[in-house]
């Protein structure tokens, strides 16, 4: 689970219906002068948009889903939205507000295949995230991981999608790591 200014995002795995364990991300401090002998390190400015950031193992094969909650007290009209992205791309966004209880889960991206040609209705699919099973050995192309980022905004109003227009919600976001995450068709 992260934790930052009131919102926690955990990931949950299905093999065990748990959070999954997480470890400390720190990135490598930068000498100042790598020819110095000492431990001088260079801090970086504080950042304009702060973070939280985890590692989580993987569990192959293992569907993944997050739940999120935000703490209270909050005004009747406050919402927050969050934008789903996988290696940089973007896969999904949702809000969360008084309506949901200002907690809830994010399982599936919904992607609009467009319309039936018998009903004349829209076709939409659901896809899941899970880590891939290990056993393809591709190079990784110089990545250690893969990243999940989730983006939490305050917003103060939301304006609807009325259409549906194909492709949307579609993005590829398969990884080149064997383990890594993939987006699943579900039935």
């Amino acid at each position: 689970m992260v934790k930052f200014r009131g919102i926690e995002i955990c990931i949950i795995s299905q093999f065990d219906i748990c959070k999954l364990p997480e470890f400390q991300y720190c990135k490598p401090p930068r000498l100042k002068d790598p020819f110095q002998a000492s431990n001088q390190h260079e801090h970086p400015s504080s950042s304009p948009y702060p973070t939280a950031a985890c590692f989580v193992p993987t569990y192959p094969g293992s569907q993944i889903w997050f739940e999120y909650t935000i703490d209270g007290p909050h005004p009747l009209e406050a919402a927050w939205f969050f934008k789903l992205f996988i290696n940089g791309r973007a896969i999904t966004s949702w809000d969360c507000t008084f309506k949901h209880g200002f907690h809830g889960k994010m399982m599936y991206n919904l992607v609009s295949e467009g319309v039936d040609p018998d009903t004349g209705d829209a076709v939409v699919k659901r896809q899941a995230l899970r880590f891939g099973d290990g056993l393809d050995d591709r190079e990784r192309g110089g990545q250690d991981e893969d990243l999940i980022q989730i983006n939490v905004h305050r917003i103060e109003h939301k304006k609807r999608v009325r259409d549906l227009e194909p492709g949307l919600g579609q993005a590829d976001a398969a990884s080149a790591n064997a383990d890594g995450l993939r987006r699943v068709h579900l039935r």
